[in-house]
């Protein structure tokens, strides 16, 4: 048998790795389709699922590598940790899309928000990536919470 750290890393570089290209195929689509700076509420919703998905099926694959057990604590490092890859890697792919790829997007942010009279002239680049990474981070735990307390299995006690 594995050890627990060592099934628990495999687990967070594969699930944040599913979650990290869930998320940027999320991003291309609604940039594609020119809605990247304006969500419709059903997209919004459907980021909630792109990034629920590889955390619960993450600590599943996590409970069933360690012989269909996990505590809430293992649970929630595991959810924690694709969560937190997931959000440095889109922080910074985020980052190199709005200073490499498309530097308008930061004035065409601001421009969007004056429309509706709401003074954003401080953002920056790398504040909205930071933005981005937190809000995969936030919403990834919230899900880790509920998924970890539905999953956990302790080892039954021995006599």
């Amino acid at each position: 048998m594995e050890s627990k750290k060592r099934i628990l890393r495999k687990t967070i570089f594969k699930f944040g790795l599913i979650l990290t290209a869930m998320c940027l195929v999320s991003f291309i689509f609604s940039y594609l389709e020119k809605e990247h700076l304006n969500l419709p509420p059903f997209k919004k919703a459907m980021r909630f699922i792109v990034i629920a998905i590889p955390v619960v099926f993450g600590i599943r694959a996590f409970k069933k590598d360690n012989e269909g057990f996990t505590s809430f604590k293992e649970a929630l490092k595991a959810g924690f940790g694709i969560s937190a890859l997931a959000g440095v890697l889109m922080t910074i792919s985020y980052y190199l899309f709005l200073t490499v790829i498309e530097p308008d997007t930061i004035q065409q942010i601001i421009e969007l928000y004056q429309a509706q009279s709401i003074d954003i002239s401080f953002i920056k680049p790398w504040l909205l990536s930071l933005v981005i990474g937190f809000q995969i981070i936030f919403t990834g735990m919230i899900f880790t919470l509920i998924s970890g307390l539905l999953l956990k299995k302790s080892l039954p006690a021995t006599v």
